[in-house]
């Protein structure tokens, strides 16, 4: 009994270090160290050794990952999250991209606008700091019993001959 246990264990031993040389073997083949980081933890390792072996028998058990996601601004197009392999790098799913957004505006500075001249605003974009300025138009009097409740101004009236005043 002790004897086939020793046999296993040093079967495991002798298969893990075979493959750890094999997987040296490619990655300075190929000459990119972290080629073969399928866990992402910045090194070759066992996890990863079992992975890759995987691959190379030509039996990929897809490991969906998912990537990435970025929002669109006013500035740059954005794209949705998408799944790769993480043993072969094969696109299970792709991904979409989204469209630069418009400006997200919010008033900055302002000129109000009068009864008789126009005023202006400027305006900021909160993502990239873009500015705009627009007109405001003149506002116009609002008289009531010919005075105008916005600036005071009396309401000039032109008398015919013959009005009633």
């Amino acid at each position: 009994m002790k004897q086939g246990k020793f046999f296993i264990g040093s079967t495991v031993v002798l298969l893990i270090v075979c493959a750890a040389l094999l997987i040296a073997a490619i990655t300075a083949s190929a000459g990119q160290l972290n080629r073969f980081d399928v866990n992402g933890d910045g090194v070759t390792n066992i996890g990863d050794v079992t992975a890759v072996l995987t691959y190379l028998s030509g039996g990929c058990e897809h490991q969906p990952t998912l990537t990435g996601e970025l929002s669109p601004t006013c500035v740059s197009t954005g794209y949705t999250a998408h799944r790769v392999c993480a043993l072969c790098g094969e696109a299970l799913e792709t991904y979409t991209v989204l469209e630069k957004t418009a400006h997200t505006f919010v008033v900055d500075a302002a000129v109000a606008p009068t009864c008789t001249e126009p005023g202006e605003q400027t305006l900021v974009c909160e993502d990239c700091g873009a500015t705009e300025t627009q007109p405001v138009a003149a506002l116009g009097h609002n008289y009531v019993n010919g005075t105008c409740t916005r600036c005071g101004d009396v309401q000039q009236q032109t008398v015919q001959k013959g009005d009633i005043i």
